[in-house]
């Protein structure tokens, strides 16, 4: 603000001012720097992701036919929300057919309705 004062009482206008930063750097303070030690290997982080990502594969479209058919094989009987997860849909009435399994009602598991999963043809 002294800056912008000094200037228009030297009849200039705020249009025309430009202010001045003045910036002091203090080399009086003693800070520690850490040094690295150049004979020591550490990894690339592009290499570290690259490995990361290598690691991770791609989910498996079909992967879901495996734990109904893994389902249907054990024997295990599945809440209406288990069922929708693995299909995508919403099964329906007594019995419900989706792909190669036949989902039928077998009573309930807590609020939902519980479906034992039979793998068709087999």
């Amino acid at each position: 603000m002294d800056q912008l004062k000094e200037h228009l009482d030297k009849g200039g206008t705020i249009a025309s001012f430009t202010p001045v930063i003045d910036i002091e750097i203090d080399t009086s303070s003693n800070l520690v720097h850490q040094s690295v030690d150049s004979t020591v290997d550490t990894p690339d982080w592009l290499e570290m992701v690259g490995a990361i990502a290598g690691a991770i594969s791609p989910p498996n479209p079909i992967s879901h036919w495996d734990r109904l058919y893994m389902a249907a094989e054990r024997g295990y009987i599945l809440s209406t929300s288990e069922v929708q997860a693995l299909t995508g849909a919403k099964p329906r009435g007594e019995e419900w057919t989706r792909g190669a399994f036949l989902f039928v009602r077998e009573g309930k598991i807590g609020a939902q309705v519980a479906w034992r999963v039979v793998k068709k043809g087999g």
